[in-house]
Formats: structure tokens, C-alpha cells, sequence
């Protein structure tokens, strides 16, 4: 062989030019598949998930050996790795026909998909010989990628405490039941209520809960109190606001606050009072302002420091208790009815204006349910032994007899004269 020969056959050699007439080369072919989960372990994505575990399972099916194999998953949407995550790839220095490669990482799942199967792909960079030489390439291998879960909150129920609100109570509770009709499980939900009208939240915070997690078709059962500023009655709406990472709902509930008894103070007399005074009477008359009948009303002087009830050491102290109470009947919108207790004052108190706290009870139709409700009644307590304790006439009086007592001084001085 001549030199020429041999230089032909070396570069043959080293660029790996064909001998063999009519060889055609073959593509290498990949196939891939997605699950969520890892091991046996299967997980439904949905939108607004994070940290899923996704497993991907890359099947090289020939026809020839690869070397220097590198695959690389590479995430679209709508997944996006983990917070931490960094790429997911894999080297194989020798690859197979027949080989399935298994890669594993960990994606979030935007709030923005839909509940389809998208595609996404692997990248794939290898180096094959072939007759025509050593050859690069680098291809995209596509599988599918689930995403068919989902998850929604709807109103499954709700209820008021006490269960018939009146007009004139103070506060009340709104019991709401949520449930979860999707069909993965619900996480981070915050829920908040908007009072509206003459309805608010009782204290801060107390119109809004905060779910961790809330599996499928279980409900959860959630109170929030509620402080209710008017006498009037009405019906108000309220929105039951659910946020999750992946959308949020909204639900309207009707709170009613039925007409009801309202009592007032419609004028007081007593007798003069000083510090220590015992025996006095105090007589009320009281208004049932409100729009509904009371029925079986009682007015119940209540103990407090200032004022007691009176009670004289000859009489029986249980039925000196029983003075404190005064049956009013039934009370129509509008009606006035008296009430009066004995009372004692307490000593050393300073002169000024006083207050005898009154219970009103009383049973409200439809359901009879009972009623509270506290009157204050101003009482004025005067300094002891006071000229002007009493009436403009007693002054009078008082004025007189002093100057009487002045002429006849007067007159008797003169007699000695």
C-alpha cells in the first residue's frame, strides 16, 4: 500500500467516514411519563399547590448505545421548582436500549392553571457513533403532566346563637358550616366575615378564622361573635369571605334582628335623701318604647353600695327581700307602668347624684324567649341636716319662725329697759 493509501485510511479513520456503502443510521428514540408522588406514593396535583413531588420516568428505547448521556427536566407551566430546588438532572456515562432512567424533584403548581394535563419535556444530550463518526445531538423528550385536582369552599350551612335575634340585645353569634366539595384537600384558607349595617365584629379578630387544612367533603363548623349596635330591627347581610392560594369564594348569609321590647325611664319622684337615711321611697314610672309587646315584665332593684334595700329589724328578711321586685304585667308599645322600693342610703357619701340600677326582665313573643335589659335612675343625695333639703315652702316656714324668734328677742329687751 502506498503512501497515499495510508493517508486516506487514516483520515477514514479519524472522521469516521463511511466503508460500507448503503448504510443508512438510525435515530435514537426516547419516551417519557409523569407521576405525582414518589415511590408508590401517587398525589393529585392542583392549582395553587406547592412542594408537590414530581417523578419522571425517561425510557431510552435504542436502537444503538449512547455515552455521555445527560438528561435535564425542564419546567414550564405551569410548574416551577420549589423554593430551593435547583435542576433536576442526571448523567449516564453509558446508556443502553432498554434502559429507564427515573428523575425526582420537587414544583409548585401555579394558582393560575387549569385543571388539564399539560406537556411538558426532558432535555436530553448524548453522543452517538455511527459510521459517519462520533456524533453529538441533543433532543427534547415530551410527557404528559397531570394537573386534576382541585378544590373549592362552599356555604354548607349557618345558624345565628341565640337562634332568634331581638332588637335591643347587645350581641350574638354567627355559626357558619364550610365544606370542601373538591376533590383534593384545601390548604391555608383564611376566612373573615363583613358585618354589615348596625352588625360588627364583637372584638378584634373575632371575624376571622384561619383553616390549616380541610380535606374533601368534610365540613368544619366556625363561630364568629358579633356585637349589635342599634335597637332597630332589620334584616342585615353579611359576606363570608374564604382566600386560599388558590382563588377565593364568596358567601352572602342574612343575619335578622326581629322587633322587640325596649324599656326607658320615663320620670322618678322621691323624698329628700341624705347620707344614712333609711325608709325612703323611690317611685318609677317606666316606658316600654320598643315595637313589640313585653309579656310577664318584673322590675328588680339590684344591691349595689349606694343603695339598699330597706329592711326593718322587726320584719322578716326574706320577705324584705321581696320588695325589691315589682310585677308589671304585660306591656304594650308605648305603655307606662310604676314601680317603687324602699330604700336605705349608705353613710358618708358625698353630696351628688347617684344611680339605682333597675333589672327589667321580661319574655318576648314569638318564641318567649327572656329578656334583660338594665335602667339607671338618677337619684340626688343631699348633705345632711341641709336648709334646703325640702320643698321652697318648708324655707318658708323655716324663714318665719326664725324671724319670730328675732321680735319676740327683740320685744323682751325692751321690758327690761
Amino acid at each position: 500500500m502506498n503512501h497515499r493509501a495510508l493517508y486516506v485510511l487514516a483520515l477514514m479513520l479519524i472522521f469516521a467516514i463511511p466503508i460500507m456503502p448503503g448504510y443508512a443510521a438510525q435515530n435514537p428514540y426516547f419516551a417519557a411519563n409523569s407521576y405525582w408522588g414518589f415511590n408508590s406514593t401517587i398525589l393529585t396535583a392542583y392549582p395553587g399547590a406547592y412542594n408537590m413531588p414530581l417523578t419522571v420516568q425517561v425510557r431510552y428505547i435504542g436502537p444503538v448505545t449512547l455515552y455521555n448521556v445527560s438528561l435535564k427536566l425542564v419546567p414550564g407551566f405551569p410548574i416551577t421548582p420549589a423554593r430551593g430546588q435547583g435542576n433536576v438532572t442526571l448523567f449516564i456515562p453509558e446508556l443502553t436500549p432498554g434502559t429507564t432512567i427515573t428523575m425526582f424533584g420537587l414544583f409548585n403548581v401555579s394558582p393560575k392553571a387549569n385543571v388539564m394535563v399539560y406537556n411538558e419535556s426532558v432535555s436530553a444530550s448524548y453522543v452517538m457513533i455511527s459510521p459517519y463518526g462520533v456524533v453529538p445531538v441533543s433532543q427534547l423528550v415530551n410527557y404528559s403532566l397531570p394537573v386534576t385536582g382541585f378544590y373549592g369552599v362552599k356555604l354548607a350551612g349557618f345558624s345565628t346563637y341565640p337562634t332568634v335575634i331581638y332588637s335591643g340585645e347587645r350581641a350574638g353569634e354567627l355559626k357558619a358550616v364550610l365544606v370542601n366539595y373538591g376533590n383534593v384537600q384545601a390548604q391555608n384558607l383564611s376566612v373573615s366575615v363583613a358585618f354589615h349595617g348596625q352588625l360588627a365584629p364583637l372584638y378584634s379578630g373575632s371575624n376571622s378564622a384561619f383553616i390549616a387544612y380541610l380535606p374533601p367533603g368534610q365540613p368544619i363548623n366556625l363561630t364568629f361573635p358579633f356585637s349589635i349596635n342599634s335597637n332597630e330591627a332589620g334584616t342585615y347581610s353579611s359576606t363570608i369571605v374564604v382566600s386560599s392560594p388558590a382563588g377565593s369564594w364568596n358567601m352572602t348569609v342574612p343575619i335578622e334582628v326581629m322587633p322587640s321590647a325596649n324599656f326607658t325611664l320615663s320620670s322618678e319622684s322621691y323624698a329628700a335623701m341624705n347620707p344614712g337615711s333609711s325608709g325612703t321611697y323611690v317611685s318609677l314610672q317606666v316606658e316600654n318604647s320598643g315595637n313589640a309587646e313585653a309579656k310577664f315584665v318584673t322590675a328588680t332593684m339590684l344591691f349595689n353600695p349606694v343603695f339598699t334595700p330597706y329592711a326593718p329589724s322587726s320584719e322578716n328578711p326574706i320577705i324584705a327581700a321581696e320588695s325589691i321586685n315589682s310585677t308589671l304585667g304585660n306591656m304594650l308599645p308605648g305603655q307606662i307602668s310604676n314601680a317603687t322600693y324602699v330604700v336605705s342610703v349608705s353613710s358618708g357619701l358625698k353630696p351628688g347624684v347617684y344611680y339605682l340600677p333597675v333589672l327589667i326582665s321580661w319574655y318576648q313573643e314569638p318564641t318567649m324567649q327572656q329578656m334583660h335589659q338594665i335602667i339607671e335612675v338618677p337619684i340626688r343625695v343631699s348633705p345632711a341636716f341641709s336648709l334646703f333639703d325640702g320643698s321652697n315652702s318648708t324655707v318658708l316656714i323655716i324663714a318665719a319662725v326664725v324671724i319670730v324668734l328675732l321680735a319676740v328677742m327683740v320685744f323682751l329687751g325692751r321690758r327690761r329697759k
